[in-house]
């Protein structure tokens, strides 16, 4: 998978959204930067083909607004805008409830 691919799934989260303040004000991430991002397992959308996504590879991207010009967090830790989160192709780990190691069993003996 190259740098240039586009990405398997996007998601934008608005400047109060408490991840996108939690990513500006904790983390302090940059464009660029990596972190981990999951989606939820939904029981009643069986057909979703991102539930259980997880990867440690999802990338950001501040999207300026108002008057703010930098893509970056404000001196004191606020969000300059909104929050595009991108999880590249493919993507590095599936939460399942099927196992992809059948030869392993961890029941309590």
């Amino acid at each position: 998978s190259g740098a240039d691919e586009a990405p398997m799934a996007t998601v934008t989260l608005p400047k109060d959204d408490y991840r996108t303040i939690h990513i500006a004000k904790i983390l302090g991430l940059h464009n660029g930067d990596s972190l981990r991002a999951g989606t939820v397992i939904n029981p009643s959308d069986e057909e979703d083909e991102f539930a259980g996504l997880l990867t440690d590879d999802a990338t950001i991207t501040w999207l300026p607004e108002g008057k703010i010009k930098k893509a970056e967090p404000t001196k004191n830790g606020d969000p300059p805008g909104s929050l595009c989160i991108s999880i590249p192709q493919p993507p590095k780990t599936y939460l399942s409830t099927q196992s992809s190691d059948e030869g392993m069993d961890d029941t309590p003996k």
